[in-house]
């Protein structure tokens, strides 16, 4: 069977005014781009800031119940090795802990996870992951990454 080919008849014609794709190249940019809802981005932080705040955190707020130590050690040990971490990957890092917290397995290596949180209510466990959230992020990137969790949550996990 033979295939004829044809030339389009705008093949010649110049491409359709579109806006260029802009793709951005440092963090800086990233933390500036608009989202489609309008909302400017949040700049990413450091995971070794995180990281630090999360280990230290019974140093700063020694009020805490003990449950949000152990969440946010938990919590810093799924952020090491990161170079940043966004709004999204911290929600994502909060729901991914929760989930494995309630199977009572890591969903990346299969591995038992050693803690008592284990079983523990997914409610309660927002309640920590909320609680975390504020006490280690500055206020934009808190309620960011709040938003994030609010969609994942309404989503169904």
């Amino acid at each position: 069977m033979a295939v004829q080919i044809t030339k389009r008849k705008d093949a010649g014609a110049e491409p359709a005014a579109h806006a260029p794709m802009r793709v951005p190249l440092s963090v800086k940019e990233r933390a500036e781009e608009v989202r489609p809802d309008g909302h400017a981005g949040v700049a990413m932080l450091p995971a070794s800031e995180m990281c630090g705040k999360l280990d230290n955190l019974r140093d700063q707020l020694p009020h805490l119940d003990r449950k949000i130590y152990e969440f946010a050690a938990l919590l810093s040990k799924r952020l090491r090795g990161e170079d940043t971490v966004s709004p999204r990957g911290f929600a994502d890092a909060i729901e991914r802990l929760i989930t494995d917290l309630g199977t009572g397995f890591d969903g990346r290596t299969h591995e038992p996870v050693g803690s008592y949180l284990v079983g523990k209510p997914t409610g309660s466990l927002d309640k920590i992951a909320s609680a975390i959230t504020e006490a280690v992020c500055p206020p934009d990137f808190a309620a960011e990454a709040a938003r994030i969790r609010k969609g994942i949550v309404d989503r169904g996990r």
